[in-house]
């Protein structure tokens, strides 16, 4: 169900995507609670390494959740145009062409702040 292809055509990705964003299944709450659920759980017994992991790791799942979401809407412009037999307008591509080197673009600075540091 979370794939884009096989049984199910990633229905469950369509539908949390598609969620209003003050809803609770919103694709982009569920990334930010999830990775804080494991500390509130734990509490003060959560261990210090798996925090630096946590912390570690954030920038990286981010980018991931990002890349995910224009993969979506690749996916979804391709069905579209597929479906109506048509090539994709110019507006629906060009939209999702600059927010693909937008996200690249800031990817590659924050990379790159970090390498300096």
């Amino acid at each position: 169900m979370l794939a884009l292809v096989g049984m199910g055509g990633g229905r469950l990705t369509t539908d949390l995507m598609n969620a209003p964003a003050d809803s609770p299944v919103c694709y982009n709450k569920l990334f930010e609670e999830a990775r804080l659920c494991a500390p509130q759980l734990w509490g003060s017994a959560y261990p210090a390494q798996e925090l630096l992991d946590d912390i570690e790791n954030y920038r990286p799942l981010k980018f991931l959740h990002a890349c995910q979401r224009l993969k979506l809407r690749v996916w979804r412009l391709g069905v579209k145009t597929l479906s109506a037999g048509t090539q994709a307008s110019q507006s629906n591509s060009g939209d999702l062409w600059s927010d693909i080197m937008r996200t690249g673009e800031v990817s590659i600075r924050r990379l790159l702040e970090c390498l300096l540091d």
